[in-house]
């Protein structure tokens, strides 16, 4: 029996959704054009903040001297030979690693050259759930990181008509907090504070991350207007100057 091409497509792409290995598509420019779910899981990114974004996933500048070298050695034979694998180990926030094969092939289609890959799942010796908080986000209160956030951030200046508000916050006397209190004490008042805010429900919040371990940054889109947004702000600085204790 022969599968008729529109099922057979439906199948694999199921099939890919559902993969236990990370499986992703470059252009000819070594852009994503397509992620699965376990890829977006493993760096904690998600589909949407990955397509159009280069191989390296986050700008040349913010790179390690490892991940350069690594990145230069995978477009060179890609280049070359029209493929790579090799096992990769990539350090992360927290002091977390990642180990890995990776198996890259060009494949010709429509005229143009994609490049598709595989994550091999087997040498990740660090929990998925690890590997996506440490990536990208704080583990205390889920937020995302300043340098995944600052991805989001420049995604929504490129992409949006409307007035946006950048809102910085920071916790007074953290550091003396920190030599009265135990971590514990401190992560419940992080997380507290976190829970504040949400609770709120503050209109137009699009952003919100943990930008450093005492600040926090949000960010405000309004298509009614900056004045809408700074009506809210106002009872929302008498919320967060609330003393945490």
């Amino acid at each position: 029996m022969i599968l008729p091409y529109i099922i057979k497509q439906k199948l694999f792409s199921q099939l890919l959704e559902k993969s236990d290995h990370g499986v992703f598509i470059l252009d000819d420019q070594f852009r994503y054009v397509f992620v699965n779910k376990e890829f977006s899981t493993v760096f904690g990114v998600s589909a949407e903040n990955t397509i159009g974004k280069p191989i390296s996933l986050f700008r040349e500048s913010s790179l390690s001297i490892e991940a350069k070298l690594l990145i230069d050695k995978v477009l060179d034979d890609l280049l070359l030979n029209g493929t790579y694998e090799g096992q990769v180990a990539l350090t992360i926030r927290k002091g977390y690693s990642i180990k890995a094969n990776i198996r890259i092939y060009s494949i010709h289609a429509g005229g143009n050259i994609y490049y598709a890959g595989l994550l091999d799942q087997s040498e990740v010796f660090s929990t998925r759930t690890l590997a996506k908080q440490s990536t990208n986000y704080d583990a205390v209160t889920q937020l995302p990181y300043k340098e995944y956030f600052m991805v989001q951030l420049g995604d929504l200046l490129l992409d949006t008509i409307n007035e946006v508000v950048i809102v910085r916050l920071n916790f007074d006397r953290f550091r003396t907090l920190k030599t009265h209190y135990s971590a514990n004490s401190i992560n419940e008042v992080v997380k507290e504070f976190v829970h504040r805010i949400y609770n709120l429900t503050l209109p137009d919040l699009v952003l919100f991350s943990r930008f450093s371990e005492d600040s926090f940054t949000l960010v405000f889109e309004s298509e009614n207007g900056i004045c809408i947004i700074l009506l809210v702000l106002v009872n929302f600085h008498c919320m967060v100057a609330n003393p945490m204790f």
